[in-house]
Formats: structure tokens, C-alpha cells, sequence
């Protein structure tokens, strides 16, 4: 189930488990920096707003995964739905239905489909490290290196 946030940036909201934004919540509670609607955890050891992470500072950052990772989807999503589209435009210019696609057809959409999901895996890796997105103090960087060890 999804909700709509805020009147910002189309974020929603979906029960699951996303390792990145995951990463950046439990960050609040490791510090203890109080962010809403994140802000109902203990104190914790302080080191990242000792460093000089502060709300601003952490709401940019997650805006930045979250962003990253909806850009690196579409990205790798884009190629696959050209090509589909081409090859049902090609499918529909030989008067063919669906139920006439052949079993090589569906073997070449199949195939096309798991080098796109390949694709897909091999640059979800590159997103796959908030740390690295950090854009703020170096010390904070660093530490959030740390914490994801």
C-alpha cells in the first residue's frame, strides 16, 4: 500500500524493506537526531550531529537516495520499454495479435527481459551506498561510512 506525502517532491510512502532509506532512518537512531516524522526514538551516541549533521542536513541527504535510486530505475527501465514498444509496433505491422506470437517471440521478450534486469542489478549496485551520497561535512561522510560497515 502506498500513500502520497506532502506537497513537495512526489514521494510515497510503501510498507517494505528498502535497504538505502532503511540505512538512513536507522542513522537517527544510532545519533539520536530527532528528524519528523522520525523523531519518536531514544538518544543515541551523538556522533553525527557532533560532526555536524543536523535536520536540514539528513532530510537533503535522503532526498538524495531517494532520488538516486527512482533516477537509476528509470534509467535502466527506459531501453526496456523502447524496445517493447518497438516490438509490439513491430508485432501489430504483421497484423499479428498476441495470442499469434510465436514461442521464439516470447523467448526473445523473455531473453530481452533478464538482460534488462541484469542491467538493472549491475547499476542498482552503484546507488546502493548512501554513505557515498553524503554531500555535506566530510566528518559526517565519514562516519556514515562507518555506520554502514
Amino acid at each position: 500500500m502506498m500513500y502520497r506525502l506532502g506537497t513537495g517532491p512526489h514521494w510515497f510512502c510503501d510498507f517494505g524493506f528498502n535497504l538505502c532509506v532503511d540505512f538512513c532512518i536507522w542513522t537517527l537512531e544510532v545519533d539520536g537526531l530527532q528528524v519528523p516524522p522520525f523523531a519518536h526514538h531514544p538518544a543515541g551516541d551523538g556522533t553525527l550531529q557532533a560532526a555536524g549533521l543536523d535536520a536540514p542536513g539528513w532530510q537533503a541527504w535522503i532526498d538524495d537516495v531517494v532520488t538516486g535510486q527512482y533516477r537509476q530505475a528509470r534509467a535502466v527501465q527506459q531501453p526496456f520499454l523502447e524496445e517493447t514498444e518497438q516490438w509490439w509496433r513491430s508485432i501489430h505491422a504483421q497484423g499479428l495479435s498476441p495470442d499469434q506470437i510465436t514461442d521464439a517471440g516470447r523467448q526473445y521478450m523473455e531473453t530481452v527481459r533478464q538482460q534488462r534486469m541484469a542491467s538493472f542489478a549491475a547499476r542498482a549496485a552503484q546507488i546502493q551506498f548512501p554513505p557515498a551520497i553524503w554531500k555535506g561535512e566530510p566528518t559526517v561522510g565519514q562516519r556514515l561510512h562507518e555506520l554502514w560497515e
